[in-house]
């Protein structure tokens, strides 16, 4: 595949996201009553000459973060965040741009529309583009069948990945021909076996991974580092834990408060569905594993019958994974609550309480603490989450093994970059309804 023709396509796409960013900037400030009337008139020519000072600008920092060649194939998330950085610098120099050339526009408020447009419009552009032909990644594993087995299956977990496996072997020279855009090294190498899986990449045109044989299963936030001269892994300090889960709490207080005010006619409606499927009361507690191990109550509305029991014939099917894909003891309508998931919306309490996180693990009952096995203490490091990567993973047609490894993979990757992302993904998965019982 010739790598040069998307990247013409973006080229292309970033121009007319970012000339539309400025034009609808314009729009907005001279041609609606939204705003105080100008204090002076100005054409919108004067902000087409901008945009054709800023637009060399766009392409230099965008492709310097490589996101018309190389990280194209990267997953979106990896793209996001290199594309805001670009895009910052770039809305910095039309800044410069304005203010020291004479005759161009220095609107301010024009500007902070002309930022939050390109925000919005570039990155939303390019994941419409992301979604609807997703970039495909194939690598060839190399290492031990064991250690090959565990990346496999990891890569097969992730619903969507644009990892595909395309070859394996137990050396690098035994990598069989045909186009790979990544070697995996499953495994810790010798100082010999790097330089030969060097070699490979360079000749293959290939990147190069190495994945340690534990898989980096690591509680905390690794980042590299040199020490005496030497390439290095560092853990990250409790001190430094503890900031990112102060970020997490303010990501939960703005976010998870907007998201509440937003949907408070959603929970309106779903307390009248309650109200109406079957008498008792509207709102159901449970109790939960909570951070460090502490039983939490979390807010539900009530999608079951009052005082329904479990049919013994389906507590053998309920022990497996703690989901039934047909409960008799749920209402009609709870059936739908529980499908749109509008009967976790008074979650959002917890939320703003600093029970659970907008984001995170999965809240599970006591008695699910002893399927995490060795995992259950690095389950309870952190608080469980309304949505996290098993709701937009499949939901319950995980099979509970699944479930704890999208659980350990977040808590050990965890970043505000993959939180937006699962923010994001999270209305598209309960729009299709996907495993939803």
């Amino acid at each position: 595949m010739n790598k040069a023709k998307p990247a013409y396509g973006m080229v292309l796409l970033d121009t007319a996201t970012f000339a539309l960013a400025i034009v609808g900037a314009y729009l907005l400030r001279f041609q609606t009553s939204l705003f105080p009337p100008p204090t002076q008139r100005i054409r919108l020519e004067e902000y087409l000459v901008l945009l054709a000072l800023t637009l060399p600008l766009l392409y230099l920092f965008v492709g310097a973060a490589g996101l018309y060649r190389a990280k194209l194939r990267e997953p979106f998330l990896t793209q996001f965040g290199s594309l805001i950085g670009a895009l910052a610098y770039t809305l910095l120099g039309l800044i410069t741009i304005s203010f020291f050339l004479r005759g161009l526009p220095e609107s301010r408020l024009t500007l902070l529309l002309i930022g939050l447009g390109a925000v919005v419009l570039v990155p939303g552009a390019r994941y419409l583009v992301y979604r609807v032909r997703p970039p495909q990644v194939g690598v060839a594993l190399v290492g031990r069948e064991e250690e090959r087995r565990l990346v496999r299956e990891r890569l097969e977990l992730l619903r969507g990945s644009i990892w595909r496996v395309v070859g394996e072997a137990e050396e690098s020279s035994q990598i069989g021909a045909g186009r790979i855009d990544a070697v995996v090294f499953c495994g810790t190498p010798s100082e010999d076996e790097l330089a030969r899986l060097e070699q490979v990449a360079l000749d293959r045109r290939a990147r190069l991974i190495l994945l340690p044989a534990s898989g980096l299963l690591v509680a905390g936030v690794l980042r590299h580092e040199l020490v005496a001269g030497l390439s290095a892994l560092s853990m990250a300090s409790g001190e430094d834990l503890a900031a990112l889960e102060a970020v997490r709490r303010v990501e939960d207080l703005v976010i998870g408060g907007l998201i509440f005010v937003l949907t408070l006619p959603l929970l309106l409606l779903g307390m009248l569905m309650v109200r109406l499927s079957s008498p008792g009361p509207i709102f159901y507690f449970h109790q939960r594993v909570g951070k460090g191990g502490r039983t939490i109550r979390l807010i539900k509305l009530r999608t079951m019958y009052v005082g329904a029991e479990l049919p013994p014939e389906l507590r053998e099917e309920f022990a497996r994974s703690y989901k039934l894909s047909r409960d008799p003891r749920v209402t009609p309508l709870g059936r739908i609550l529980r499908k749109t998931s509008l009967d976790e919306l008074p979650q959002l309490i917890n939320v703003l309480r600093g029970d659970i996180s907008l984001v995170g693990p999965r809240a599970i009952v006591r008695e699910e603490l002893e399927k995490y096995g060795v995992w259950g203490k690095l389950l309870t490091s952190v608080r469980p989450g309304l949505t996290g990567l098993w709701q937009v993973s499949g939901r319950s047609e995980l099979t509970y093994p699944e479930r704890v490894q999208l659980d350990i993979y977040y808590i050990q990757n965890w970043s505000l970059w993959l939180d937006l992302s699962i923010i994001l993904r999270t209305p598209l998965a309960l729009i299709a309804g996907r495993g939803a019982v």
